[in-house]
């Protein structure tokens, strides 16, 4: 599943994204892909997810 959201936490664990088109709903601590950069809180970003929830996932690009 690849969805849109805006990055709305950044910790040690991982980046939290919010998903407008799901309710807002917020995703797990989720991994960075090389050649991102650097994310920032409000950052519109493209995450794809390996399985049905969004605990398993990975922030492909920002745009």
């Amino acid at each position: 599943m690849v969805l849109r959201g805006i990055v709305s936490s950044i910790g040690i664990e991982g980046t939290r994204a919010t998903f407008p088109d799901k309710e807002n709903a917020v995703s797990a601590p989720l991994l960075v892909a090389v050649g991102v950069g650097t994310l920032e809180i409000g950052d519109y970003i493209v995450v794809v997810f390996f399985s049905d929830n969004m605990q398993d996932g990975l922030i492909l690009a920002k745009y």
